[in-house]
């Protein structure tokens, strides 16, 4: 009876500490997803701004010179307006910022500007160019609020 009585007892014991290694086991892996989950969207968010800011400073570095890039505001959208000429006709290209996208607007230099119709690049809180000596400062902010910026000169001819 008492040897029954110590097997049920190391019995116990043994299921105890397999349960807890269980637990600690699992308890880990969801610090560990948690974590990678963070350092994910960390990634993505500076994916995003890196491929934006890259974006838009090689729009502007492929414009033909810096006559042909300016700074408008429109219906309450500031954009980097870069102009340029195919066949004899002049068109627009619109960057903005607009319901949390950059966007991208290719029209004709006669087309109203109609910031719905741009095309989508990524997310952005917010985006901004100013223009100072020649170089124009590019800024990014991401939807967790983190900001990064860019300078970039035009090329000249």
């Amino acid at each position: 009876m008492k040897e029954n009585r110590h097997r049920s007892t190391q019995t116990l014991l043994i299921l105890l500490i397999f349960s807890m290694f269980a637990l600690s086991s699992l308890l880990l892996v969801f610090i560990g997803a948690d974590a990678y989950q963070k350092v994910s969207r960390s990634l993505t968010a500076n994916h995003q701004m890196r491929t934006s800011l890259s974006y838009v400073a090689n729009k502007i570095r492929t414009a033909e010179g810096e006559p042909n890039l300016k700074l408008e505001t429109m219906e309450e959208t500031k954009a980097l307006v870069i102009d340029s000429e195919y066949d004899n006709e002049v068109f627009k290209t619109y960057l903005y910022c607009h319901d949390g996208y950059l966007m991208e607007l290719f029209a004709g230099a006669e087309d109203p500007f109609l910031p719905d119709t741009g095309e989508k690049l990524t997310e952005l809180h917010d985006f901004s160019v100013t223009q100072s000596d020649g170089l124009f400062l590019i800024t990014a902010t991401a939807q967790n609020g983190n900001q990064f910026s860019i300078s970039v000169s035009p090329r000249s001819y």
